[in-house]
């Protein structure tokens, strides 16, 4: 009987246990909801910290699982805006201009649409595709006149015509920004300096193949490649010379092969003479604009938003004028979602 007593004693404690855990588990669901959304803050605070870290695609993951969650809530538009930043930063322009895209049409009228619509624009120049970039800078003055982000937009026009070479109409761009712009400034010291146009050092292709085609090397040498085209007038006179060794020994197929060897030589000499001179050209202009981006970067990189990817070395983290939510132009310095402030 005792035995019997304890087994029955383990049966009861085991239906006791387990009605618990059914109860456990039919609590509500608005009740674990509830707590769901009170987390909703804490939520945007990590993903940021994550962001602000440089921790981009932990950042991406938590943004998206706060927007999970919280589709209707007020940071929901910050925190698709700053999903594209961290894949800005992390050089994925096409997945960050698809995000700015998103954003720009669901916030049209708000200060997040507008610095959206400017982002697709920077991330079409920083992608390299100028003129894809600079047709997206002029929708955004004529969406919205009046606003920094248009100050902006006008400002990096004169930019993008100047890395595509169009040194004239970059001028003119310059010309074209507001005095009472944030960006006067430096557009007047770019317009100064672009007028004339600037004369850089220059090698003409057509001559550094001509130099090539009567003296194989003497184009590199022309180029600023001495050491190559000494190094190639040496080749081609060893492989001239074998040629003219076979057909003195009468050494047909060694000649025929010699001589088939030296042509392509000599022709590829031609080619990379003129391609040479091209390099040139481009390490010239991108110096220049290199040095003037040097001399600018503190307008350059002074961005609508903290980015954690710009140099901190560099004095860029002074603040333009950011839009307001009424869309025009302010001139305090708006702090980041976190609680702090750009300066």
């Amino acid at each position: 009987m005792g035995r019997l007593a304890r087994v029955r004693v383990w049966v009861f404690c085991l239906i006791l246990a387990a009605t618990s855990v059914v109860q456990a588990n039919q609590r509500p669901f608005s009740s674990q909801l509830g707590k769901t959304v009170s987390a909703a803050a804490p939520l945007f605070g990590f993903a940021y910290a994550l962001y602000e870290a440089g921790e981009y695609y932990r950042a991406i993951g938590e943004f998206q699982r706060f927007l999970f969650f919280q589709p209707e809530h007020p940071l929901a538009s910050e925190a698709q805006l700053t999903i594209g930043l961290a894949f800005f930063c992390g050089e994925h322009w096409l997945q960050a201009f698809e995000v700015f895209r998103a954003v720009a049409r669901a916030a049209q009228a708000a200060p997040t649409g507008h610095m959206a619509a400017l982002w697709m624009a920077e991330t079409r120049a920083q992608g390299g595709d100028y003129a894809q970039a600079i047709r997206f800078y002029q929708e955004v003055i004529s969406q919205y006149p009046g606003t920094s982000v248009a100050d902006r937009a006008s400002y990096l026009i004169g930019w993008g015509l100047m890395r595509q070479r169009q040194w004239d109409l970059a001028r003119q761009a310059f010309d074209t920004v507001e005095p009472q712009s944030f960006y006067a400034d430096s557009a007047r010291r770019l317009a100064a300096t672009l007028d004339p146009p600037p004369v850089l050092p220059h090698r003409s292709p057509t001559v550094a193949r001509l130099f090539s085609t009567v003296l194989p090397g003497a184009g590199q040498i022309y180029t600023g490649d001495t050491l190559d085209g000494l190094i190639g007038l040496g080749v081609h006179a060893a492989l001239l010379a074998g040629t003219v060794g076979a057909i003195s020994a009468g050494l047909e197929a060694a000649a025929a092969v010699s001589a088939f060897f030296t042509w392509g030589f000599y022709s590829n000499q031609r080619a990379n003479a003129a391609a040479n001179a091209q390099d040139f050209n481009t390490q010239a202009e991108e110096r220049f604009i290199g040095q003037l981006a040097a001399q600018e970067r503190p307008f350059l990189q002074a961005y609508p938003r903290f980015l954690p990817c710009a140099p901190s070395s560099s004095p860029s983290r002074i603040s333009p004028p950011v839009p307001s939510s009424s869309g025009h132009r302010r001139q305090d310095k708006t702090p980041s979602p976190s609680g702090r402030g750009r300066g």
